[in-house]
């Protein structure tokens, strides 16, 4: 398979050689506007090349009108392409918002009463009678979606007839003035370097196109920046499975390591996917307190949304918002973000291997999704008793509220205590933040953490991984609270490493420590 995606990915970066008949031919196509009717001509049809199977759709609105395109989309068949061009025609209509009937001549053979089919194949969610998924799903609910609060019809016409050119891409041709565009499959495989624009309007989103944090145009250069590249993939079968996978490529390895992983979140999507990359991307950026980052994707989708501020033209907010918040909170944690929007290139090292990384990942066993970190039993996370006895070790004790001892922490020194002054009454974390904060500006790189908390243990060693994986967000994707300290925690604790001692029972030794500690004032 990626023998096959290959030359796909050559075929697209050679420019396109478009190559007129012989004699000028025209066929009356309907396409002229009304006063109350809105009327344009669409055709798709697909044929073999070395690369595999393309397939091609024509829209045209009428002479010299700017909306007028043509796109190739590699590997899906005829039928796929008509309804693409169905699409790209409503979307056109009604985003120019003028209130015309519009009328869609086709070459896809649809039946009397079209949309009332599609309201139909809504209801069962376009499945067939028989409970499969219906072929072109996708597409039929794109379209679907599109229109049912349109005033639109759908009537068949073919585009070939007695032997004649296709009249539909022949006025195109003819005339000129056309957009030519590259769309991706929605078959076996869809990888992020096949623009899957379809979905969503790109208008207006170039290739080097980059924003900064709050989605406007950078008046300063990124040149010296450091760079990390950002891809997605995604495939299904016909018996519905689905899976995607991402990567991250760094330019230079001093600022970040390359990552692969298949994507956990049901359903997987490629959009789903592209996102996570840009998440993993930011995370490494801000756990290594980079002060400056260009994420670069091959989304325009996430261009666009990024910059609408992730609201569409009707101000509902864009799909997966879950996943912006968590971008977002990244872009704000102290680390100068831009994002640049850039095509594959065949001979870029970044681009081949975030390739060849998401290949790898797509059969993965899903590891994003576990959760067992949960389900640890707090005699997982302890050292065994006494083992530590013997060591050079620095040890430090927390103790929690509520119980007979004063809260606060204790340094051990050569068997001797002595108090580190808090003046406050506080959590149990802020106590661990504390203690870190200090093991870390003592040069530590092990610390016994002796404590009488039990749910101190877990926050640190089973949710903390979790936390951080899901974006400092809760399975609600809400923020964490004091989200601030855990961070902080969890980035002292990537240099400390902590071995966990419980008092359960507290012995003697943990007595005469808690003696020295006072009543702190509790904070307001």
């Amino acid at each position: 398979m990626r023998a096959a995606v290959r030359p796909l990915l050559q075929f697209r970066r050679r420019p396109q050689l478009i190559i007129l008949t012989e004699y000028s031919y025209s066929q009356s196509t309907a396409s002229q506007s009304t006063h109350d009717v809105r009327e344009v001509c669409t055709t798709g049809y697909s044929f073999k090349t070395a690369a595999g199977r393309v397939s091609k759709y024509g829209v045209y609105w009428g002479r010299d009108n700017p909306n007028n395109s043509i796109c190739e989309i590699p590997g899906i068949t005829h039928v796929a392409a008509m309804l693409m061009a169905m699409i790209d025609a409503v979307r056109v209509a009604k985003k120019d918002d003028s209130g015309q009937k519009l009328v869609v001549y086709t070459d896809f053979n649809c039946p009397p009463g079209f949309r009332n089919k599609l309201k139909t194949y809504a209801a069962r969610d376009f499945h067939s009678f028989s409970g499969w998924k219906m072929k072109n799903a996708v597409l039929l609910k794109e379209l679907y979606e599109l229109t049912k609060d349109m005033n639109v019809s759908f009537r068949h016409r073919p585009a070939v007839m007695d032997r004649k050119p296709n009249y539909v891409m022949a006025n195109i041709l003819e005339d000129g003035t056309f957009r030519s565009k590259s769309q991706s499959s929605e078959g076996l495989i869809s990888c992020s370097f096949f623009p899957k624009t379809f979905s969503v309007s790109c208008t207006g989103v170039n290739i080097g196109d980059e924003i900064d944090a709050d989605g406007r145009t950078p008046s300063t250069s990124s040149e010296d920046w450091p760079n990390v590249y950002t891809m997605a993939m995604f495939k299904s079968t016909r018996n519905g499975f689905t899976a995607a996978s991402f990567a991250t490529v760094w330019s230079d390895k001093r600022y970040g390591c390359d990552t692969m992983q298949r994507l956990a979140m049901v359903p997987a999507t490629l959009f789903r996917a592209q996102l996570a990359a840009i998440e993993e991307a930011l995370k490494q950026a801000v756990d290594n307190c980079l002060p400056r980052i260009v994420v670069v994707t091959d989304s325009q989708v996430f261009i666009l949304s990024w910059r609408n501020g992730w609201l569409k033209a009707n101000g509902s907010p864009v799909s997966n918002k879950f996943l912006y918040d968590r971008i977002r909170d990244l872009v704000h944690a102290g680390t100068e973000v831009r994002f640049r929007y850039q095509t594959p290139e065949k001979d870029s090292v970044e681009w081949s291997s975030a390739i060849d990384k998401c290949f790898e990942s797509i059969d993965l066993p899903i590891v994003g999704k576990d959760r067992s970190e949960y389900n640890r039993d707090i005699s997982e996370l302890l050292v065994e008793k006494n083992s530590l006895d013997d060591s050079c070790m620095q040890k430090v004790r927390i103790f929690k509220n509520g119980t007979n001892f004063h809260s606060g922490f204790v340094w051990e020194s050569n068997g001797k205590f002595h108090e580190n002054v808090v003046r406050v009454e506080k959590r149990v974390y802020h106590y661990l933040l504390d203690v870190l904060e200090k093991a870390s500006s003592l040069g530590l790189h092990d610390l016994v953490i002796r404590t009488d908390s039990v749910r101190l243990v877990l926050s640190a060693e089973n949710w903390l991984p979790i936390w951080h994986r899901n974006g400092w967000r809760n399975s609600l994707h809400k923020p964490i609270a004091d989200s601030d300290i855990w961070k902080r925690i969890w980035s002292l604790k990537r240099t400390v490493k902590v071995y966990w001692e419980l008092m359960d029972p507290p012995d003697d030794s943990d007595r005469e420590a808690a003696k020295h500690l006072s009543p702190k004032e509790k904070t307001p």
